[in-house]
C-alpha cells in the first residue's frame, strides 16, 4: 500500500433492491444471475405518433403504492437503514467524529427540457426551474430529517452533506468522505444513496429522450430502484472498536466529461481516462483488478463511451484488458443515483465471499450530465 495514504475500512453495508430486502439476499441473487422485471402500471407515450407503450421495470416488491418523489426516496432509505442497523453497530459511533453524506436523486430531472445542457453537480440553468441552492434548501430538511430519524439521529447538522450528481453521485460522496477521514476531521462516515426511476414523469422523460428500453427502442435502459448505506472509517478506528471489516476502500477519484449525454457530441471517453489518471497514484502498489464493476445499462451512449475509454485506458493500465466486466444493471435495472452504492455492495460481498478474483475491484460510474467517478476496493488481508 502506498504509505502516503491511510487505510479506509468498510465496516457496514445495508441495502434494499428489487432482488431482496437486504444486502446479502440482493447480492446473492445478482450473483446467481437472477433478474426480476414486472410490467409497470404506467405506460409512456411515444412523441412521434402518440402511441402508448408498456414499460417493464425492476421494482422493489412490497414498496407501498402512492409514495412519490421525496416520499418514495425516504421510504427506500428507511428500508435500507433497517438492514444497515442489523449489520453495523451505529450506537457505538461518536456523533461528533462521524459524518453523513447522501447521494440523492435529481428531483427536477423530469422537468428538464430536451437539448444541450451543461454538466456539473445539478448544474441546469433552465430559469423555470429552481437553482441548485434552492433545490437543496427545499429538499435538505425533509430528506435529512427523515434519514436521520431512520439512523437514530446519528450525526449533527454540521457533519452532513448532500450530493446530487446521478450515477457518479455515490463515488463523489465517497471521495469527499475519504478526504475528511484521511485528514483526521472525521473518524468515520455513513454514506447513503437512493433513487427510483419508476415514477411516471421520469419514465416519460426517459422515453422522450429515447433512453428507455421499449419494444420500439431495444437499446435503452430498464428502470429500477434501490437504496444502500455504506459505513467507512479509518482502519485504526475500526480495529480500536473491534468492528467487523468487510473490505478496504483504497482509492477514489472524480472527474468530468465534456461530451456528456446531453451535449449532442459523441462520447470520446476522456472523462474516464482523466478520472483514472487521478486514481492511479492512490492505488496499492500491487494493483491488478480482477473485476471492473460498471454502470453500463444498455444505452448506446454508455457503450460507445466505454469502448472509446477502454482503448485509451489499456495503454495507461494494460492489466485492464484482462479484467472481467460486471454490469449489475442486468439484475437491478438502472438505479441512477443509487447505482454506485449498489455496485460497491456487490463488489464488497463478492470479495468477502471469495468469488471475485484477487487483485481488487474497480467501480466506475458515469452520469448523464458529465460527472465521472472511480472507486477501488480490495479484500482485507
Amino acid at each position: 500500500m502506498n504509505p502516503n495514504h491511510s487505510l479506509v475500512a468498510i465496516t457496514g453495508l445495508g441495502m434494499i433492491s428489487c432482488l431482496g430486502p437486504d444486502v446479502e439476499t440482493s447480492c446473492a441473487a445478482a450473483r446467481a444471475g437472477i433478474s426480476r422485471t414486472t410490467e409497470l402500471e404506467f405506460s409512456v407515450v411515444r412523441e412521434e405518433d402518440n402511441d402508448r407503450e408498456v414499460v417493464a421495470g425492476h421494482g422493489i416488491p412490497g414498496l407501498a403504492v402512492g409514495f412519490e418523489g421525496i416520499g418514495r426516496t425516504l421510504r427506500i432509505a428507511r428500508l435500507a437503514a433497517v438492514d444497515l442497523s442489523r449489520r453495523a453497530d451505529l450506537a457505538r459511533l461518536n456523533p461528533e467524529r462521524c459524518g453523513l453524506i447522501l447521494a440523492l436523486p435529481d428531483f427536477g430531472r423530469a422537468s428538464r427540457p430536451a437539448g444541450k445542457q451543461p454538466s456539473g453537480d445539478l448544474a441546469y440553468k433552465n430559469p423555470l426551474l429552481p437553482t441548485r441552492e434552492a433545490l437543496l434548501a427545499q429538499e435538505r430538511s425533509a430528506i435529512l430529517s427523515g434519514i436521520r430519524q431512520s439512523l437514530g439521529h446519528l450525526v449533527p447538522d454540521r457533519n452532513m452533506d448532500i450530493v446530487q450528481a446521478g450515477h457518479a453521485g455515490f463515488a463523489i460522496a465517497a471521495d469527499r468522505a475519504m478526504g475528511r477521514i484521511r485528514s483526521g476531521e472525521w473518524d468515520r462516515c455513513v454514506i447513503g444513496a437512493f433513487d427510483s426511476l419508476l415514477e411516471f414523469p421520469t419514465l416519460q422523460w426517459l422515453s422522450d429522450h429515447r433512453r428507455l428500453k421499449t419494444c420500439d427502442n431495444p437499446v435503452g435502459l430498464q428502470p429500477g430502484e434501490a437504496g444502500a448505506f455504506v459505513v467507512i472509517e479509518s482502519l485504526q478506528s475500526a480495529l480500536a472498536r473491534n468492528a467487523t471489516v468487510c473490505g478496504l476502500l483504497t482509492a477514489s477519484a472524480a472527474g468530468l466529461e465534456d461530451n456528456h449525454q446531453f451535449s449532442g457530441e459523441p462520447p470520446l471517453g476522456k472523462g474516464f481516462v482523466e478520472t483514472l489518471e487521478k486514481l492511479m497514484p492512490k492505488l496499492p502498489d500491487d494493483f491488478a483488478p480482477g473485476w471492473i464493476v460498471s454502470d453500463l445499462n444498455g444505452e448506446v451512449y454508455r457503450s460507445l463511451e466505454w469502448g472509446n475509454a477502454l482503448v485509451r485506458l489499456i495503454k495507461l493500465i494494460p492489466m485492464l484488458s484482462e479484467a472481467e466486466l460486471v454490469c449489475p444493471a442486468l439484475s437491478f435495472g438502472d438505479t441512477e443515483a443509487a447505482s454506485g452504492a449498489v455496485n460497491l455492495c456487490l463488489a464488497v460481498r463478492a470479495l468477502s465471499r471469495g468469488y471475485a478474483p484477487p487483485g481488487g475491484i474497480l467501480i466506475l460510474s458515469s452520469s448523464a450530465t458529465g460527472e465521472r467517478g472511480a472507486l477501488h476496493v480490495q479484500k482485507v488481508n
